[in-house]
């Protein structure tokens, strides 16, 4: 038996509980475990190489990931709690985290000859392989939108204005769409009426759902799972708010997968990059 940590957290991830230098063993972030040892665990399966009594270890709230095509998922917290508590014999640990954190350009994903993401073909259908919630408490009959507000001391440029996502929120309402938004210091933007929010597996139900019109957010981990969580005509707008994201978005080559492209877009939306002041205010006006 083996334990594959795929996500932990010591810290929170938000304002108040930050890695302020990104450290993935403090946080591991949404994005990167969603795109490096998400994909990562899901072609070791594909390959033959988990043992049926393996485990795949997590945050709690990102579990349904790996629960449509593993029957043996844990939160970290219950990991630690086995480890050290109860000191539970752990055969072996294979410590993802840490293995990306020392090595990241060794385990972020690559491109094939085609410029498309190196296991595609192989791997598509586990990937899309989500355990999706039931959200028939939510009221999904009718058109609405989703909206990602990212929020974190880490990277902090990346972040939009309350002002901005008012803007956005009050030009979307004209329209009569239900907004839901996901994001984890976002909750006072909810109303509890026709602005509702979210948790993250209510969140991927809700792209999935054919009724969901598009999804606007930061370029960050939430609006990445996108790529995956999306019906195909859910219009997924990526907002890349300040230069230094934006320089980044051009030339590191490496990092790719981390930049909302197509090469790893598992879901067939279509992605629009929003870039900087003049494509938000398009943006704005365009809705």
């Amino acid at each position: 038996m083996k334990y594959y940590i795929v996500g932990k957290k010591i810290k929170e991830g938000n304002l108040e509980s930050d890695s302020e230098s990104g450290i993935l063993n403090e946080y591991f972030e949404l994005g990167w475990e969603y795109a490096v040892s998400h994909l990562h665990i899901k072609h070791l399966f594909c390959l033959g190489q988990l043992a049926p009594d393996d485990v795949i270890v997590t945050i709690k709230d990102r579990m349904f990931l790996y629960e449509g095509f593993w029957c043996n998922v844990i939160s970290y917290d219950d990991f630690c709690n086995k480890l050290f508590n109860y000191n539970d014999a752990i055969d072996s640990v294979v410590d993802l985290c840490d293995l990306i954190q020392n090595n990241q350009v060794g385990y972020i994903p690559k491109l094939n000859s085609e410029n498309k993401y190196e296991h595609f073909e192989s791997d598509k259908d586990i990937i899309k392989n989500i355990k999706y919630r039931d959200i028939s408490h939510l009221n999904t009959s009718e058109p609405y939108c989703c909206l990602h507000i990212r929020y974190r001391k880490w990277a902090s440029a990346r972040n939009l204005s309350r002002d901005f996502w008012d803007r956005i929120i009050k030009k979307i309402e004209l329209s009569g769409l239900k907004i839901y938004i996901f994001g984890k210091e976002a909750k006072d933007f909810a109303n509890g009426d026709n602005i509702i929010h979210v948790n993250l597996d209510e969140y991927a139900s809700l792209l999935n759902n054919e009724n969901c019109r598009f999804l606007i957010g930061n370029m960050s981990g939430g609006t990445l799972t996108a790529q995956t969580f999306s019906h195909k005509n859910c219009k997924n707008y990526v907002i890349i708010s300040d230069q230094k994201t934006y320089e980044e978005f051009l030339t590191k080559n490496a990092y790719r997968v981390f930049y909302h492209i197509e090469e790893f877009n598992f879901s067939e939306a279509p992605i629009v990059h929003v870039v900087l002041n003049e494509d938000i205010e398009k943006l704005i006006n365009e809705l």
